[in-house]
């Protein structure tokens, strides 16, 4: 007997062939989905989810995500570990979704730059349970690495969280003591060893002499920010842990809630993840950190002071100083570094110098930038290397107290992720960005290196040098190589200062973030005024402006600084923040506070508490200008007081899945810590 099928007379494709209904609903879900949603964008995409339920089920589909992670065109996207699990593959349709919406609404929103329009933001926050001392966001904002403190600012630990977690909000992972306070914390993805996982650095002070700690001298109480004049001898100390990937998705993905039982049952089991790789001490002050791949290994790299570079393989090895080389004819003049950034691809290595004239000329130090070859060690004991500069670019005129140099964030050779599987379609390089606070004249001083393809078969140079002459520069690499060079960078731009006031910048390549503080707060921590976004065509090129279009642009008197958004007035005084561009989001502490403030500046899809898909807003639904600029989780930058909002890590709701707990830290201790090696909880 055979047996004829008849579909369902209220099936769509029935109704299509009997001529009843005529619409997009009486297609298939393959054409729908392969050929017509083919042809729209992120924004008409968003859109059609609110038509119907069916549209809402088939604009969640991974595939149409994947198609428009393809299209961004060179919009950088947001960074990811580098392992397997972000491969594109690997990826889920909610993954892939928040890459393409931040991307393209933090491109979108940061470009507007009307008048009295602040930039939309959603707000929340999060405890760390302990005093956030510093901190420093991971590219693509996946992890958060906080130096903190316990309430007496006696005991001080580092902490690791996992942000946008499945529960809601960050939560804390793992811990470890540091026994002093740690600050100029640097933390960088990386593969050491073989293995991939996160390196931290970071810096410490105590006194060589450990009596001298009870002569009533708290040298934890001094700020991390600024060279100071201790009343005894002290060390100074750059130490660089290794966490293992591995270990912090374990605890991230574990589908066990946090503090529960269970899991920290589970957690218990598993080996403990911090490692200590290297300490390097000196009796000259240290900083700041740099953290690069170079000659195909990872290093960390640390200024000491007045004007040498240490440099140490993470893998192993020992250790390599760069003395930079005394300019010619100031020979007599103090050298001092005032910042550094690495170019991996090249080798080399950026430097701003101080160069102080002589006393009786009264005149301000010059300012110059450099670039240096970083000198490699195959021996087994410390070598001292003196280069020369390989270029030099001058800065006069000019009074400079503080550089800061953009991190440009280059992909590693062991990198697995979507950025590495679609480098030709979304990689694009970014700019290196210096940032210099002048008081002579007052303001801001700003200059951007552009990226430069290099030619085919170009190779990395390399010292020429007695240990080095073996050593034979390296492999091409199968993907663009891109070089900096001080003869391919914009003009020096400046930012005039405002009487009563000074600037202080958040570096960033392409999305710097101004602050205005009190000129007359001299205190580690001044009180911030308003925030800006610092706007400017540079960020948008590939190469450097033509003095044509400079004069074009300078004719437009375009507005550089536009208001971000934030209220600041409820805020003191912040002990520290963090800055991820590639992602839009800042982090923010009060002085002595132990919660984080944490400001989305990109639209992304989220997980209430029922682990269902909150919407997200679009903004070309409505005018900009009345775009609510706070969008859920605290009430600290609203200015309305009546405005009411559920904190994401809110547990004491009526549906509690973490039984009124907001988080639980799981202590893992350092393996080289020769304290108690077990793990504890709190």
């Amino acid at each position: 007997m055979s047996i004829a099928f008849q579909p369902d007379s209220n099936s769509r494709i029935d109704r299509f062939r009997r001529g009843r209904i005529l619409c997009l609903d009486s297609l298939t879900d393959d054409i729908l989905v392969d050929l017509l949603f083919s042809y729209l964008n992120v924004e008409d995409i968003l859109c059609l989810r609110r038509v119907s339920k069916l549209y809402f089920r088939l604009t969640h589909e991974r595939v149409i995500w994947t198609r428009l992670l393809r299209r961004l065109n060179g919009l950088p996207i947001p960074p990811f570990p580098p392992t397997f699990r972000y491969s594109l593959q690997n990826l889920s349709a909610l993954e892939t979704e928040r890459v393409v919406t931040r991307a393209v609404s933090l491109d979108k929103l940061w470009r507007i730059n009307t008048r009295d329009f602040r930039l939309p933001h959603e707000a929340w926050s999060f405890s760390a349970h302990h005093r956030v001392l510093h901190m420093t966001l991971l590219h693509g904002s996946q992890y958060l690495v906080a130096s903190v403190c316990d309430r007496m600012h006696q005991r001080f630990y580092l902490m690791v969280f996992a942000m946008d977690h499945k529960y809601g909000g960050a939560v804390p992972l793992v811990k470890t003591p540091t026994e002093v306070k740690a600050f100029g914390l640097q933390a960088k993805y990386m593969t050491v060893q073989g293995t991939q996982g996160i390196v931290v650095a970071y810096l410490t002070r105590r006194f060589r002499n450990p009596a001298h700690a009870k002569m009533g001298v708290d040298i934890n109480e001094f700020s991390g920010e600024h060279v100071i004049d201790p009343p005894y001898p002290l060390h100074y100390d750059c130490d660089a842990l290794f966490i293992t990937l591995d270990s912090l998705e374990l605890l991230a993905d574990c589908v066990h809630p946090p503090g529960s039982a269970r899991f920290i049952e589970y957690a218990s089991s598993l080996p403990r993840p911090f490692r200590r790789l290297t300490r390097l001490r000196s009796k000259s002050p240290l900083g700041p950190i740099v953290l690069e791949e170079v000659y195909g290994s990872p290093y960390v790299g640390v200024v000491r002071r007045p004007n040498s570079i240490l440099f140490k393989e993470l893998n192993g090895g020992a250790l390599a100083v760069l003395d930079c080389k005394l300019i010619s004819g100031s020979e007599d003049l103090d050298h001092k570094i005032l910042s550094i950034r690495i170019l991996p691809e090249q080798n080399e290595v950026l430097v701003v110098r101080h160069v102080a004239h002589p006393p009786e000329l009264f005149f301000p130090p010059s300012t110059v930038i450099e670039q240096y070859l970083i000198p490699i060690n195959l021996s087994d004991e410390s070598i001292v290397e003196e280069f020369a500069a390989r270029d030099r670019l001058w800065i006069n005129n000019y009074h400079i107290t503080e550089v800061q140099i953009s991190d440009h964030y280059t992909l590693s050779d062991y990198d697995a992720t979507v950025s590495s599987e679609l480098y030709h379609q979304v990689y694009r390089a970014r700019p290196i960005t210096v940032y210099a606070q002048t008081i002579m004249p007052k303001g801001l001083l700003r200059f951007t290196l552009f990226p430069k393809k290099a030619p085919p078969h170009w190779l990395p140079p390399t010292p020429a040098s007695s240990p080095m002459s073996s050593f034979s520069g390296g492999t091409p690499l199968l993907r663009d190589t891109y070089i900096y060079d001080l003869r391919h960078m914009s003009v020096l731009r400046r930012l005039r200062g405002i009487n009563d006031v000074n600037y202080k910048v958040i570096a960033a390549s392409c999305l710097p973030i101004i602050q205005i503080i009190d000129e007359n707060d001299i205190t580690a921590h001044p009180k911030i005024f308003q925030m800006y976004r610092w706007l400017h065509p540079d960020a948008d090129r590939l190469e450097p402006a033509t003095p044509q279009e400079d004069a074009e642009y300078a004719a437009q008197r375009i507005r550089t600084l536009s208001d971000i958004g934030i209220n600041m007035s409820s805020i003191e005084r912040l002990a520290c923040y963090a800055w991820d561009e590639t992602i839009g989001r800042l982090l923010m502490v009060q002085k002595d506070g132990a919660t984080v403030h944490v400001v989305d500046f990109a639209r992304t899809r989220r997980l209430d508490f029922r682990e269902e898909r909150v919407p997200i807003e679009i903004l070309r639904d409505r005018d900009p200008n009345s775009v609510p600029y706070y969008y859920g989780g605290t009430q600290l930058f609203s200015d309305d007081p009546k405005m009411a909002y559920v904190n994401w890590n809110d547990r004491t709701l009526e549906t509690n899945s973490l039984s009124g707990r907001t988080g639980v830290h799981v202590v893992v201790l350092c393996e080289d810590d020769r304290k108690d090696r077990s793990i504890q909880y709190c």
